[in-house]
């Protein structure tokens, strides 16, 4: 039967079916035969029927929900066959069409139909012109929850998964990439669909390679060698070429450039059987790329030509224009590399000026991947850069720190973009280069302000977002408060049987249920942002506070004192130092090698007292003063220091490598995350006077950790300080108690065990019945305390996320809101850490700020103990506010008082007056 026979016959069936009055569960067979017309013919068609329903009032039912899903499809073909974004709008109102009709719960309605339409949204705010992410990952997620529940739906399981990997790849939400690629990829096996599996294992081993996982990311690749030795389709073609592209990448980080050619070579010749440019013009810019970093410059520009001259995706095009552009600068051709950048923001419809633009422009939107246009910002700064130093015209600097506001802007929209923490530390790291120039640039034109906005956003940007977050939540009615600790206990409980389970079967139902679970997390935190727009505001405030409120800081809270705040930053070219008073900033330039840091931090934590090993601490300890204090000129008094990297304890330095002329004698130091911490207001809280301070020692442990004999003793000495204390000793100091009771008190004393090291190990504190780890905080309300205490070993050592900081157990309460926190950072004899504790609480209780208390406990520790070395006596450190606390239980007490004698003096009074009646 031709087309007109078949169109004249479909038409005649309309006529034949309304004028009849048949079921209308019967169209539905009838709709599919219009599959077989030519796009526009089939809307006709169904346009005809779907009028013809409306005008016998046929119920809105799953019939009519297919009508619009089949017309909606056919305008998306046109639309993609056409490029014609006028037709996919038209294809997205007719699919949320079918969308709202069968989301009624109503008889006649067919809710696993839903998984379609969501799916063509998907695809649809992906593909049109005006691509809008956002909405795409809302369907897309939508359609894989619902398909998930009918076996009929898998293979929308599939498509839906595997698009939002490569969403979440192009966003550089990595983490996210593999949990949707390991679901594809899943799907796919049970398929036995080979084309499915490679397109899986690409994203999945591409995502890995983004984290440095190199191994998996390696075994995934070989995995997918194995599957076929003869690619039979284009696309099968198309995914061997992405493997064997991936591999060379691979190798040519290990430095192995004979494997990386061969796999370069056959990843073209597979891409060229697929007939796929984009995958040719990648081979060639990844290995121009290549040639480039070891100094073959001449054939890594012929090949980006070559690239160039064949890529029709916009993405790569911008990829390869950002490459020829840095080749350009490395060889002094700055005209040449401004105009390849320029080309460059033009394919994402910038006309780029050097203005900054909005961190809300709609241009972030729209950009798929956002990597590419981070890139473009920072390396347009760096020639730039490097164009004012060719020329000392000043006006470069200015257009190049414009640049990195911009590059700023997009990090922040990144990061709120991302949901996976893995994903959201590769960014910190990566981004850490931005910062670097930034504060260079920013030296260079001596602006202070902004060097100090660029050293803020250079670290512990991710602990800002958490208590962001904290004072978001305060937004939330209770029912809502408590149903997002919910999930974040239940998703505790489940990486918890995850670690326990050695069944691989078992470990990856459970590893299934945690996704499911964090997705409905995500939706209901998603809600929550709609829900509550106060919420959303405080959540995702991205503004840090300026060199002038740091200033003002300095001045009212020390007052007459002398208060000086120092901030490091540790580059790969050069290190800068900010040194801020109340009334001046200025910022110091230097080499310095950060290694020394934690070769310092390692001696002190390992030697064995004897007079070498003090000799040897003198003597590093002046070498590093001699870098990073002395040029500075900090006069004595108040310090804090903003570290980068490695937690040290510049109090344990000294002046000269002769004789103990520490730090410790001349300044009350402390410690910050950065200046934001400091300026974030601590939640204003009331404390009854038995909240003053509680304390736990646990003594025994079940974990068969060494008892910690006379730390109850400790706790009791420390306890008496307070009119009223709370202590728990014993076996009641456990891990339910701990929690239970902390965060309602002004200052929490622990006396235990901890652990942690710099490697991936969670760090952990332990209790009488159970570990705490730092993972499970994330379950905890914010704490009103306002010091924390931790006498246990290594609770300021952690793995070091760079542009993050030490991820610490110390910082892991400090995201609960508590703002002042005393941390130890390498293990000392237990006879020493309660000696210096107590007479910490002494001091502190003489009215003294916590980093006065602090240093007068050290100071009186080596009095008493004079041949004691920084080993013995540095590793406690103060992180936060310094302020003194406010001891209002005398005052209490007093009150108390009166008013007891008040009740018995009118008791005697009446008495007396009744008698006298």
């Amino acid at each position: 039967m031709n087309k007109f026979l078949l169109s004249f016959s479909l038409f005649f069936f309309s006529q034949k079916l309304f004028s009849q009055s048949l079921k209308f569960e019967q169209v539905t067979n009838e709709i599919e035969k219009s599959s077989n017309l030519a796009d526009k013919e089939s809307i006709e068609f169904l346009e005809k029927i779907k009028q013809d329903w409306n005008k016998c009032k046929y119920p809105k039912d799953s019939n009519l929900a297919k009508i619009n899903h089949f017309i909606g499809r056919r305008y998306r073909f046109l639309g993609l066959d056409n490029k014609n974004d006028k037709f996919l709008v038209k294809a997205i109102a007719y699919t949320l069409e079918a969308v709202a009709i069968n989301s009624q719960n109503k008889k006649y309605i067919s809710e696993q139909n839903l998984a379609n339409s969501y799916l063509n949204l998907g695809l649809l705010f992906y593909e049109s012109e005006n691509q809008n992410l956002k909405e795409s990952k809302k369907y897309l997620e939508k359609a894989l929850a619902l398909s998930k529940k009918f076996i009929s739906k898998i293979d929308i399981s599939f498509q839906a998964s595997d698009l939002l990997s490569r969403i979440s790849i192009s966003e550089g939400d990595y983490s996210r990439s593999i949990k949707y690629s390991q679901i594809s990829k899943k799907i796919a096996e049970d398929l036995k669909n080979t084309e499915y599996l490679l397109a899986s294992i690409t994203k999945l081993s591409e995502s890995y390679q983004k984290l440095g996982d190199l191994k998996n990311a390696k075994g995934v690749l070989w995995s997918a060698l194995s599957l076929s030795s003869s690619p039979k389709t284009k696309n099968e073609n198309h995914f061997y070429g992405e493997v064997y592209s991936n591999l060379a990448i691979l190798e040519s980080s290990e430095q192995d450039f004979l494997e990386m050619s061969k796999y370069f070579k056959k990843s073209y010749f597979f891409f060229y059987k697929a007939e796929s440019n984009y995958g040719m013009a990648m081979v060639k810019n990844n290995w121009a790329y290549i040639l480039w970093q070891n100094g073959f410059d001449s054939q890594a520009l012929h090949l980006y030509k070559e690239s160039l001259e064949i890529v029709e995706n916009i993405n790569l095009k911008v990829r390869i224009h950002d490459n020829i552009s840095v080749l350009y600068s490395k060889i002094g051709n700055y005209s040449n590399a401004i105009y390849h950048l320029t080309e460059a923001f033009k394919l994402y419809n910038i006309n780029y000026n050097n203005q900054i633009v909005s961190k809300y422009t709609p241009v972030f939107l729209k950009v798929e991947n956002k990597g590419y246009l981070l890139d473009l910002f920072v390396n347009f700064s760096k020639i730039l850069k490097q164009d004012f130093k060719k020329n000392n015209e000043t006006r470069f600097l200015q257009n190049g720190i414009n640049s990195l506001f911009n590059a700023d802007h997009l990090v922040d929209f990144m990061r709120q973009e991302h949901t996976g923490t893995l994903s959201k530390y590769f960014w910190r790291n990566k981004t850490r280069s931005l910062y670097e120039n930034a504060i260079e640039t920013c030296y260079l034109l001596r602006d202070y302000e902004k060097a100090y906005y660029f050293m803020e956003k250079s670290r512990a940007v991710m602990l800002n977002d958490k208590l962001n977050e904290l004072g978001a939540k305060q937004k939330l009615n209770e029912t809502d408060q408590e149903k997002e600790r919910d999930f974040q206990r239940k998703i505790i409980e489940l990486n918890t049987k995850i670690e326990a389970e050695t069944k691989a079967t078992e470990k990856e139902k459970l590893n299934s249920q945690l996704f499911d679970l964090q997705e409905q997390q995500e939706r209901f935190v998603k809600s929550l942002e709609t829900k509550y727009p106060a919420y959303y505001q405080l959540k995702y405030n991205t503004q840090i506070g300026t060199l002038k409120q740091m200033q003002a800081y300095l001045k009212t809270n020390f007052k007459d004192k002398n208060a000086n705040m120092v901030s490091y930053f540790f580059g790969d070219s050069a290190s800068y130092a900010m040194v801020i008073s109340p009334t001046k900033a200025e910022v110091k330039q230097f080499k310095y090698d950060v290694a020394q840091n934690q070769e310092f931090v390692n001696f002190l934590a390992t030697n064995q007292g004897t007079k070498a090993d003090f000799a040897r601490i003198l003597s590093m300890g002046s070498v590093i003063y001699q870098k990073l204090i002395k040029p500075l000129n900090i006069p004595k008094g108040h310090l804090i220091i903003s570290q980068d990297g490695v937690f040290m304890p510049f109090e344990a330095l000294s002046s000269s490598a002769a004789s103990a002329q520490y730090l410790l004698k001349d300044y009350a130091i402390s410690y910050t995350y950065s200046g934001q911490f400091l300026l974030k207001k601590a939640v204003e809280t009331k404390f009854w006077p038995n909240q003053s301070f509680v304390g736990f020692a646990p003594v025994e442990f079940n974990n068969q950790l060494n008892s910690l004999k006379t730390s109850d003793l400790t706790l009791g000495n420390v306890a008496k300080n307070y009119w009223f204390s709370n202590t728990f000793t014993g076996k009641v100091a456990t891990k339910a108690k701990f929690l239970q009771q902390a965060k309602d008190h002004k200052i929490v004393q622990i006396f235990t065990h901890a652990f942690a090291d710099s490697l991936d190990t969670e760090p952990k504190i332990y209790f009488a019945d159970d570990a705490l780890k730092i993972s499970e905080l994330n379950a905890e309300d914010q704490f009103n305390t306002q010091l924390l205490v931790l006498s246990a070993c290594k609770t300021g050592v952690g793995k070091l996320a760079k542009g993050e900081g030490v991820l610490s157990l110390a910082r892991g309460f400090s995201m609960l809101g508590i703002p002042a926190t005393i941390t130890s950072l390498w293990s000392v004899e237990d006879k020493n850490t309660y000696q210096l504790t107590e007479l910490f609480y002494i001091y502190l209780n003489q009215g003294l700020s916590k980093d006065e208390a602090l240093q007068k406990a050290k100071l009186e520790f080596l009095e008493l103990h004079p041949n004691a070395g920084p080993t013995d006596w540095a590793c406690m450190v103060l992180v936060g506010q310094t302020l003194q606390l406010n001891n209002n239980t005398p005052v209490l007490l007093v009150l108390s008082v009166i008013f007891v004698i008040s009740i018995i003096a009118g008791g005697l009074y009446f008495d007396r007056n009744r008698r006298a009646a």
